[in-house]
């Protein structure tokens, strides 16, 4: 009986044999397998890669099913590897970042669009509880970009003039004491003490009202 027609009438038996010396062996060959793969790793690398590119739907598929099925463990995995390569993670995120500017943003945008209430409580109450540290990250990226800052700024309020006018006169109307305040620093000169600006403020502010 040859090798063939004896395997396929004790099939079983032989699946299970090997089964079994897979088991009783399973270092060994771990062990085997590594070596070779170190010693043939370019190689190795590159016979994956085609593979996957051939078939790349079926790869796709079954990763998505086995991170399906094991998605507890697959980020377990992720964070434990980030954590314990923080330069690889930042490297290959400025990377990427690089390469997908304009995908980024476009995908960016889109979320902020279709979420917009949830982004604007989000920035809101991180801007409240980090209110300093939001501040000095402000500060910081004006002065170490001021030509930018100086474009952004200019471009915002030529595309939002009537809007800044409307907040202006609204602000000006809800706070008039410092419209007045601003007059009177300008009338008395920089030498003035903020003292005198002040009582020249609440004078301003006496009359007209005894004027109403």
């Amino acid at each position: 009986m040859s090798t063939k027609a004896w395997y396929e009438a004790n099939r079983e038996k032989a699946l299970a044999g090997k089964k079994a010396w897979y088991e009783a062996n399973r270092e060994k060959i771990a062990a085997a397998k590594k070596a070779h793969y170190a010693a043939h790793r370019e190689k190795a690398l590159a016979g994956r890669k085609a593979y996957r590119e051939a078939n790349r739907e079926k790869m796709l598929a079954r990763d998505k099913a086995y991170r399906d099925a094991n998605r507890e463990k697959v980020l377990a995995y992720h964070k434990a590897w980030q954590k314990a390569n923080p330069g690889k993670v930042a490297a290959y995120g400025k990377d990427y970042r690089e390469a997908n500017r304009e995908k980024i943003a476009a995908r960016n945008k889109a979320y902020v669009e279709a979420n917009r209430e949830t982004v604007v409580a989000y920035k809101k109450a991180y801007h409240e509880a980090n209110r300093d540290k939001v501040l000095a990250s402000c500060k910081a990226y004006r002065e170490a970009n001021p030509g930018k800052v100086a474009a952004c700024d200019k471009a915002y309020r030529e595309a939002n003039f009537e809007k800044i006018a409307e907040v202006s006169r609204a602000y000006r109307k809800a706070h008039p004491e410092v419209q007045l305040a601003s007059q009177w620093r300008f009338r008395l000169g920089l030498t003035a003490s903020e003292e005198l600006i002040h009582a020249r403020t609440m004078w301003s502010m006496v009359r007209r009202e005894i004027r109403k």
